[in-house]
């Protein structure tokens, strides 16, 4: 009987211990995205509650027919923010994006060249980026 109960609690433990280890060394990426358009609001190229602000990229949930929306959270400020899980499949990778402002007629304005992050596991925020604005 002891024999069992040993083996019962070897096995418990294992699969505790096997679970924990892949929960903690797979974990997905946030990243969170922001874009300052202020310049695109002063000039009118980008029309709140008209037009959309997008993200695009290389990996799910992101794509060339997969956006997600950003969201200008205190509009004050004029920046908009989308906040995105990368599954853990993904860590290390380099992600290719675009923001895209979206008009009412569904055309697409998207930046002239891709911007890249290395994904890594947790969060990371990018700092606001200026739409179609790149420094050397």
């Amino acid at each position: 009987r002891t024999p069992i109960s040993t083996n019962m609690a070897k096995k418990t433990i294992s699969l505790f211990l096997f679970t924990l280890f892949f929960t903690l060394g797979a974990q997905a990426q946030t990243v969170i995205f922001n874009v300052n358009l202020k310049p695109n609001l002063e000039d009118s190229m980008f029309v709140p509650n008209q037009d959309k602000m997008v993200i695009i990229g290389n990996f799910y949930p992101l794509g060339v027919n997969r956006s997600v929306q950003m969201f200008d959270e205190a509009p004050i400020d004029s920046i908009y923010t989308a906040e995105i899980r990368f599954g853990s499949r993904y860590q290390g990778q380099v992600l290719e994006y675009n923001f895209q402002i979206v008009d009412e007629n569904g055309n697409k304005n998207t930046e002239s060249m891709v911007r890249k992050i290395t994904l890594s596991a947790g969060e990371t925020e990018i700092p606001p980026l200026y739409f179609n604005a790149f420094a050397w």
